[in-house]
């Protein structure tokens, strides 16, 4: 079998790292150039120009309608320099999922996030967290459209997006019971966005619809696809949530290796100690477990294997938690006081984990969730 990234993923994958890494060196990461912002808007517009962005939209917008590995490969990589690109929310909550769904309605707003302009996200996560589509929004019939309300936490850039996707319940109608996924412009009157604190850099909000009156169109897929819509924004934002894990893990791992072979104990290397040599295999192995699970995930959305990659991403979602966070904690504990220092870049990496697993849940609502998924199987 061969198990290499084909040519797209393997092309948006190297760019991705070759942008980042001239624009985001370890001394940028560590900085604190980029709280006001959340990111650095400097890397993304040239990911943008690089037509990065533009990949994921579909051929007849002069994108190549890039698949689940292309958004886990990039993902991957954008990951490995700190996070500080938000392309976690606007690819795997957003642009992924409009560009497939969306209508004639949604070209300006996909065109102008291809260029780096307009930021979309998705509230992908409910106060209780559980499963993405097990919503309390409502989307209520009314005038050719629909109104929702309700609350939806830990939304990225949810004070600063244009358009956030919301999923929602419809009630009443003929499509009553069915899920969905609306586009909410984010200045639509009864939106409410508060700033919802997060453990990482990234300005997270917390958002309240109170009959917030949307047109027909801005219910992707419409309703004959709505829950199809649904499901893919779902798989999307958990594919995208483990790929980042991993990528923040793997260039952690790296950060922590380089460290453990050039800092001395006792005249000896730290990497030289036979229970330092244990904790590092012990990261190794949770990050590339983790790598293979969500790796097949990808491929199995790509080639419509929509039940297999569900469980693969209950699998990937309880492994972030179980053991991604905790192989982090293992780097920040081995770079000693090093580890705490925000003038170090390990922070970046640690801190973006911790808030992975916030998003998620953590371990016991992961495997409530793969219960759920495996009962939905």
């Amino acid at each position: 079998m061969d198990f290499r990234l084909d040519e797209t993923a393997e092309t948006l994958s190297g760019l991705t790292s070759d942008l980042l890494a001239r624009g985001l060196p370890d001394e940028r990461i560590a900085s604190a150039d980029f709280e006001a912002a959340g990111y650095s808007e400097e890397a993304w517009h040239g990911l943008a120009e690089a037509g990065v962005l533009e990949a994921f939209l579909p051929e007849d917008l002069g994108g190549t309608d890039a698949d689940a590995v292309v958004l886990a490969a990039v993902l991957r990589q954008a990951a490995r320099y700190g996070g500080l690109v938000p392309a976690l929310p606007v690819l795997a909550y957003g642009l992924h999922t409009l560009a497939r769904y969306g209508g004639a309605e949604h070209r300006d707003l996909l065109g102008s996030v291809a260029k780096g302009g307009a930021l979309v996200t998705g509230a992908v996560r409910g106060p209780g967290g559980g499963r993405v589509l097990d919503t309390d929004v409502t989307a209520e019939p009314y005038d050719g459209g629909h109104r929702l309300t309700g609350v939806r936490t830990y939304v990225p850039f949810g004070v600063r997006a244009e358009a956030i996707l919301v999923p929602a319940r419809i009630i009443g109608g003929p499509e009553d019971g069915t899920a969905g996924v609306f586009v909410v412009d984010a200045a639509a009157p009864g939106l409410a966005a508060a700033a919802h604190p997060v453990t990482d850099h990234v300005p997270t909000a917390r958002i309240a619809l109170d009959a917030v009156a949307v047109p027909g169109h801005a219910l992707l897929g419409g309703p004959a696809l709505a829950a199809e819509a649904a499901g893919h924004l779902e798989l999307s934002a958990l594919l995208g949530v483990a790929a980042t894990a991993s990528g923040l893990l793997e260039r952690a791992m790296e950060l922590t290796a380089a460290h453990v072979r050039a800092r001395k104990q006792f005249g000896r290397a730290l990497a030289q100690f036979q229970a330092v040599t244990m904790q590092m295999g012990d990261v190794f192995t949770a990050q590339r477990i983790l790598e293979n699970t969500y790796l097949a995930a990808a491929w199995q959305l790509a080639t419509g294997r929509t039940a297999e990659a569900r469980r693969s991403l209950s699998s990937a979602c309880y492994l972030v938690c179980h053991d991604a966070i905790p192989a982090l904690l293992t780097c920040q504990h081995l770079h000693g006081g090093t580890g705490l220092d925000i003038d170090h870049p390990l922070h970046r990496y640690v801190t973006g984990g911790l808030a992975l697993g916030q998003f998620l849940g953590g371990t016991e609502a992961c495997l409530d969730a793969a219960a759920g998924s495996a009962r939905v199987s």
